[in-house]
């Protein structure tokens, strides 16, 4: 899989992201997966007081933004309710 602005892989991380966690490499395989739990972390880290929605808005959009509840984050959260 490969997304419009770069990202790869199942958890469509984008390289630079990547790399910022740590990981280099085939993105389409372990790594990918290895690169999206790492940064799903840190945005755990940094934005859950905020709520899951924000968590899922920050994996999506970038951690370093300020924590908000973006479509994306409303779409996610309502699938893992679905649950």
């Amino acid at each position: 899989m490969h997304g419009a602005a770069g990202e790869r892989g199942a958890m469509q991380v984008l390289p630079r992201t990547a790399r910022q966690v740590g990981i280099v490499g085939n993105l389409y395989g372990q790594a990918g997966i290895e690169a999206g739990v790492r940064y799903l972390k840190l945005a755990m880290t940094m934005h859950r007081q905020a709520g899951w929605c924000a968590v899922a808005s920050a994996y999506n959009s970038g951690i370093w933004r300020h924590s908000h509840c973006s479509a994306y984050g409303r779409a996610v959260t309502a699938l893992a309710a679905l649950r």
